[in-house]
């Protein structure tokens, strides 16, 4: 995406970031916001895809058997043993 494009020594990070803060300020605001809406729509399809794929990864190990085994120690205040899962 090239939004890092410089390194800078500590001492001089602070200055220069509110150089750079006050060059996008100056700029119209409906044009940072229509550039800040096309930066993050283009991964838009990839993170939305990704959260489904997690979800649906999510919801059947909350069914697996070391699960319901994680809950139940919770309950009972013990150690979880997972050695009979696999």
């Amino acid at each position: 995406m090239g939004l890092v494009n410089k390194v800078l020594p500590a001492a001089d990070l602070m200055p220069y970031a509110y150089d750079q803060a006050a060059k996008l300020a100056a700029l119209p605001p409906t044009s940072l916001r229509v550039t800040k809406q096309l930066l993050k729509a283009r991964h838009l399809d990839a993170v939305t895809k990704q959260i489904a794929e997690e979800n649906r990864h999510f919801s059947a190990m909350l069914q697996a058997p070391a699960a319901k085994e994680a809950f139940a120690a919770f309950y009972e205040h013990r150690k979880p043993d997972y050695s009979k899962f696999s």
